[in-house]
Parts: structure tokens; sequence; C-alpha cells
């Protein structure tokens, strides 16, 4: 089977490494909120979710998408892979802040019977709690959220978290399902992903569980309650998601008021690249494609434009090798990565990544569909994604082409290591938006396997790594938790990044 190599994107970055909150904010205070409806809340909370890069760009940095050239000093914590308990904070203190707005949305529509707004509210918090576990661990969880009424709030279990992930996505489907009367009324302006579409809410918590579910693949003692939450899933009947969502309140060309990724990694209101320290370089992704990718049009991998004729180089994370950054292409040159217009949608999820759950459920027996054809459409949704035209009629055309033509596709019944092969793409599809899920992954399953990638098995890895080729596997909690909430935090007793994995962890 032919083997997927990757080339190279550079990147300018200069900013906060925290998300900033946008102009949607009313809620300054996550313990007193400020007097306000649950729809008012709602595009707020979703807007900052989406716009959330801080944990997505720790997992570039560690997965091999994103590398600071050598001429960049900082970025100590992702080169040595040594990172500290003041390491990104504000992974911790925004998804907390977070989810208090979702919180208030909640509570405040449970008041006033406002179902749907429920429903979503619950969906978005275990969006968000999946973040903070699968980065942390234990969490505090069923005595969160409570302001002053409890501010030292003890932690829950992981795996226990993850169970009720289940039991609130069920609710929220549930809350989602009942029809539309003169109270509850489904939120259609203030719902800045789905215009206030139940069928779609229901379907894209379908894909949460099926996210949260196989997060317990290696627990051969959780078999049969994923297959029975599976069949659930089946019996429900509305399906997975099959769209990207995204996530837009109406982003402007003024400050404040961009799109995040844009403002922070590109230009201001005023079309000026924002101020630089330098360069950096996406050290894996396309550089030379499937057979037959030539006949086929230029496919925009987010790390640049293959053609048949030239390719651009990689590096890797901590590389000191500046001559390579020659041949690096800008992340802000046109169609390139995210950074395409100042009013672009920001991510939650992407069908591609539905898809290729979806695969992997089926291919380890969970899910009755075809296996094959699930990992089929999850190429195809990334190919049209990342479509730049070429030789036939439109996106769709071309990525059927690319799949009945792409080796690694036609070979998938030969693959040696199915699930290799779909988490390989998945980490392809995602890159950039979903370079956290991609750090989850290489936890959870050790793919994509960085020797079959560049066939030297350093792709990933940083030379300036103190712990040789040992990514981390959580982060400590952070220093302000340490002293706020000591006593529970410190008797977790989480003191080594790289030994103390998580639950789900290979």
């Amino acid at each position: 089977m032919k083997k997927v190599i990757y080339s190279i994107l550079a990147l300018s970055l200069f900013f906060t490494w925290g998300c900033k909150k946008g102009y949607l904010d009313i809620n300054q205070n996550p313990n007193q909120p400020t007097s306000a409806q649950p729809e008012q809340i709602l595009p707020t909370a979703l807007n900052n979710t989406a716009g959330r890069w801080t944990h997505r760009e720790m997992g570039a940095f560690w997965m091999g998408q994103w590398a600071p050239s050598g001429s960049v000093s900082g970025f100590t914590a992702e080169k040595t892979y040594n990172p500290a308990s003041n390491y990104r904070t504000a992974i911790w203190s925004g998804i907390y802040d977070n989810l208090k707005d979702y919180d208030f949305v909640e509570k405040e529509a449970e008041k006033s019977g406002k179902d749907a707004l429920r429903g979503i509210a619950k969906i978005m918090k275990v969006y968000n709690y999946q973040i903070l576990v699968d980065t942390y661990g234990n969490v505090p969880y069923t005595e969160a959220l409570q302001g002053t009424d409890v501010i030292r709030p003890t932690y829950d279990k992981a795996e226990d978290i993850y169970d009720d992930f289940i039991v609130q996505l069920d609710t929220a489907i549930a809350l989602l399902k009942k029809p539309e009367s003169s109270i509850n009324v489904f939120p259609r302006s203030s719902d800045i992903v789905f215009g206030g579409d139940a069928t779609k809410w229901v379907k894209f918590a379908n894909t949460m569980k099926i996210k949260v579910l196989l997060r317990h693949a290696n627990n051969s003692a959780k078999a049969a309650y994923i297959q029975t939450n599976v069949d659930n899933i089946v019996a429900e009947g509305s399906g997975f998601i099959t769209e990207n969502v995204l996530s837009n309140p109406g982003y402007l060309q003024s400050d404040g008021k961009l799109n995040q990724f844009w403002a922070t990694y590109f230009k201001d209101a005023a079309g000026t690249n924002v101020t630089a320290v330098s360069f950096y370089a996406v050290g894996a992704y396309f550089k030379t494609m499937l057979d037959g990718r030539e006949t086929i049009g230029e496919y925009r991998g987010r790390g640049g434009f293959y053609s048949a004729t030239a390719s651009l180089e990689g590096v890797t994370l901590g590389q000191l090798d500046a001559p390579l950054y020659a041949n690096c292409s800008k992340f802000n040159e046109e169609g390139l990565f995210l950074c395409q217009s100042f009013n672009q949608d920001s991510y939650l999820m992407s069908a591609a990544e539905s898809f290729f759950l979806q695969a992997e459920a089926a291919e380890r027996g969970y899910l009755a569909d075809d296996a094959q054809m699930l990992y089929n459409k999850g190429v195809e949704a990334s190919f049209v994604e990342n479509y730049i035209p070429g030789g036939y009629t439109g996106a769709a055309s071309d990525a059927a082409a690319y799949v009945s033509n792409g080796e690694e596709v036609s070979d998938y019944a030969d693959a040696p290591d199915k699930i290799e092969l779909i988490i390989t793409q998945k980490y392809i599809a995602g890159f950039g938006h979903g370079a956290f899920e991609a750090w989850c992954d290489y936890r959870r399953t050790g793919f994509p396997n960085p020797t079959a990638l560049d066939g030297t098995g350093d792709i990933f890895y940083s030379p300036q790594s103190i712990f040789g080729k040992s990514i981390p596997a959580r982060l400590l909690y952070p220093s302000t938790e340490e002293q706020t909430n000591s006593a529970n935090a410190l008797a977790e007793g989480i003191t080594n990044v790289h030994t103390q994995k998580l639950f789900w962890a290979k």
C-alpha cells in the first residue's frame, strides 16, 4: 500500500495564545452573569467555543502539523515536551468560562420551558468538558460551575464523567425532539451553527456520542457498553452529521469582530498582516499525493499545492536546519490553510471527522454499515473541503474521481491495519482545526504512525525533546488551580505528563 507523504506550510504568528472573547461577549464575570435571556448568551458561547485555538494549536505542534522555525526563540515547552503547570492555562480557564455561559443558557431555558435551547446547551457542555477531560483527566464536574456556592469543587473521575456524557447527550436529544410550541421556540436567530434546525443538532449529538464511545475502544470491559449505546443511536434513527459543523455570528471587518483565527494569525481589520515574530513551518502534510492525482486537477492540501514537478519540503518541530525553510509556503498565501476571509466560518467538527468516526465504529464491529464506504466518504469530504477546481465539473465529481483513482483509498480492503488507515486519513482531513483530535487519536491508538508517514519515524518528534520520542500524554493541572483549589488539585497526584496517562490511552 502506497505511503502518504507530507509537505509543509509556513506560518506567521504573533498573539497571546489564549483565545480572546469576541464582540458578542456579554458575560464578563462567569460567576455573576449579566441579566439576559438565554437566546442572547447562546451565540456568544458558540462563537467562543468554535473560535478557541489554544488547545488546537498545542495539538498542531505536538502532532507535527506546525513547527516554529529555527530563528524563533521561545516555545520551549512545545520543543522539549516539558509543559509545566503554567503551560497554556487558558485551556482550563477559557473552557470553564465558556461552560458557565452554557450552564446559564441551560438553567434559564429550563425555567422558561425552552427545551431546544436546553438541548443545545447540554450538547455544547459535553463538547467542552470532553476537551478538558482529554487534556487533564479528572476534573471538577458535578460540583463545577456553581460560583461562590462551591469555590473549591472536588474532582470527578474522568471515566465517570465520560459515562455521564452519554446520559447528557441522550437527554439533549430527547429535549430537541420535542415539538415546537409557543413556549419551546426553536432558537433560529441565535443559533449561529444550525439556524435552529433541531434535527441537525440531534445528528451532531449522535456523532458526539460515537466520539465519546470510541475513546473506550481500548477497554474490552466496555465493549458491551459501547455496543448498547451504538445500538441506541441506530434505533433513535436520526443518523450522524454529514456536513461541516460551523459557527458564524456574522463576522465584520472591524477590530474585535473578525473571525478569531483570521485576526490571530493573519490580518487585522485594516487588512495589515499581524506583527509576526517569525515564520512557522508546518511539518506534516501532503508532499506528494496519491497515484493518479495529477490527472484530477489541484487538490489543495492545507500544507500547500501539489504539482507533478515540484513539492514543498518538510520540517519537524524544533528542527534548526534553516535552509529547509526556504521551501516553505506561508500559511497566509491565497488558498492555504484556514485563512481565506475575515468572515470565514469557524469549525466545531468537520464532515470528514464524522465519517471517519463512523468508519472506525464500523471497522470495530459496532456499526453494521460498510466501513470502507464510510472511509471513502471521509476522504471525499476532505477533498471537497480543500478543493481547487481542476479538469472536472465540480468538487463532488472530482472527489469521486480522486477516491476511485487513489491507490491509498482503493487498497482499503488489503490494508494490513484498517484502523491505522482510517486514523491517518482523519489526521490529514483535520489539519489545523482537527489537531487536538489528532493528539487524542495518537494517544488512544498510536496512529498515525510517524514511521509510516515518512519512513524515518522522526516527523512528529522534536530533536530538542528531553524525553526522546515521547509526546506528552496530558497536561499538569494549572498553577492557578493549585493555588485556589490546592487540596483537591494536589490530591490527584499528577506530576508526570508522560507516564500518568488518561484512562482511555493506549
